[in-house]
């Protein structure tokens, strides 16, 4: 994934912007995060400056570096935060140090804090950044620190190449990887039958450049963040009612949202090109990346009963596709591309999406940080060449939805988060 950081707007980095009920403590947060990121060492690793496909022990790790405090200007309004949170997004990171980057924001309306959570696809996906966060919360608001880690407890890791660790199957060079697409039996270690496999699955991930939607082709613009906050167990209930799953009336919401953007736009698509990532991580895992993200092309329907319909049966048909279980395999395979030649393929794969819709489970219950309540917790999706992003976290009763427009793309980036409000309306009417 590193080798997309030479194009920024292709960058894997995703965030959160949690919302609190007051500002955090940012010397209490600093100590936490400390004592986390001794805890989880992944945390205190940094790119290996001769070879940045490989990892390298930070021994000058410094909290103070990572965990930091802003303030917005005065009146402190929601938009302000907005644009600070992109403006701190796009910022790359500090390839000297750990990839990863807290910002308290103080200044917010009413009292209240933010804080905005920052970090790498490369050193955890959305669910392992969830696990890491159990470490960094309380469930209290007073809840005692812990011990600090005594420099004899800390355990200092090997530095294992991102290749290796995360694709262990498969070598080869852009040209062997052209050469293997046309011999798809000679997949080292899968056999015959689940080379078809991949080769299946390197067809439905590689996309051609005239497959997404005419209108939203542009790249390169500002970026816009809005946020949508619904009931939980408003969106469960209607999922109930109509036999389908929570992600199920999700991606027809977007579905819907997209398609009525587009109408606005003078075009009534016939579908829309969602990008789901789906995981692959097992319950015992500890790595630091297990999903796949797979192109859907779903059919807009007039009726939502209908739309939701037609979400469950094509995303039912593309959890059972058997190319999913050699998808470490295949990508592998496109890991050893040269970067330029990678970056080549991301973009017109990027091209082929209207939009991602991505779904984390997020905590069922209050939490705190650094002595103030969380009150939202907002997604902050990688956009990585695609015209938005949409993900959704489960938060304490609610849903909270975090939307990244690329400007280019979707120029009008409020009338998109409109729509979505009103397709969420259309379902929960039913």
């Amino acid at each position: 994934m590193w080798e997309l950081e030479a194009e920024p707007r292709l960058s894997t980095a995703f965030a959160n912007l949690s919302i609190f009920s007051s500002v955090p403590d940012v010397a209490r947060l600093q100590r936490r995060m400390d004592y986390v990121s001794a805890k989880v060492p992944r945390f205190r690793l940094r790119l290996d400056p001769a070879d940045q496909r490989r990892w390298q022990p930070y021994r000058d790790f410094d909290v103070t570096q990572h965990v930091r405090q802003v303030s917005l200007d005065s009146p402190g309004t929601d938009q302000q935060l907005f644009e600070l949170a992109m403006k701190l997004f796009r910022e790359p990171f500090d390839t000297s140090r750990p990839l990863w980057d807290f910002v308290i924001i103080d200044g917010l309306g009413g009292g209240r804090g933010a804080m905005l959570q920052k970090l790498h696809h490369i050193v955890t996906d959305g669910e392992g950044g969830l696990r890491f966060a159990e470490l960094m919360v309380d469930l209290e608001p007073n809840a005692p620190e812990p011990e600090p880690v005594r420099p004899s407890e800390l355990v200092v890791p090997d530095a294992p190449s991102f290749i290796d660790e995360a694709f262990s199957t498969v070598t080869g060079t852009a040209a062997g990887i052209l050469r293997q697409l046309s011999r798809p039996t000679e997949l080292p270690g899968l056999g015959i039958e689940g080379a078809l496999t991949a080769k299946g699955l390197l067809e439905k991930l590689v996309a051609t450049a005239d497959q997404g939607s005419p209108e939203l082709r542009s790249r390169g613009g500002d970026l816009a963040f809005s946020t949508l906050q619904l009931d939980f167990d408003d969106a469960k209930g209607a999922a109930g009612e109509l036999n389908a799953s929570l992600n199920d009336v999700f991606v027809a919401v977007v579905v819907r949202a997209m398609a009525s953007y587009q109408e606005r736009l003078d075009r009534r698509p016939s579908s829309v090109h969602v990008a789901v990532p789906l995981s692959t991580r097992r319950s015992d895992s500890a790595a630091a990346n297990s999903f796949v993200p797979v192109r859907v092309d779903i059919a807009v329907k007039d009726d939502m009963v209908d739309q939701v319909a037609a979400v469950s049966e094509r995303m039912n048909r593309t959890k059972a596709d058997p190319s999913l279980d050699v998808v470490d395999s295949v990508a592998g395979l496109l890991s050893r591309m040269p970067g330029a030649a990678l970056r080549q393929l991301v973009k017109v794969q990027a091209s082929a999406i209207d939009i991602v819709a991505s779904n984390v489970r997020g905590a069922p219950v209050d939490l705190w940080f650094a002595g103030a309540k969380m009150t939202g917790n907002f997604p902050i999706g990688p956009l990585s060449g695609t015209p938005a992003n949409l993900t959704m976290m489960s938060n304490c009763g609610n849903l909270d939805l975090g939307l990244v427009c690329d400007t280019a793309a979707v120029s009008q980036p409020k009338k998109l988060r409109n729509d979505l409000d009103a397709a969420w309306e259309d379902l929960l009417q039913l």
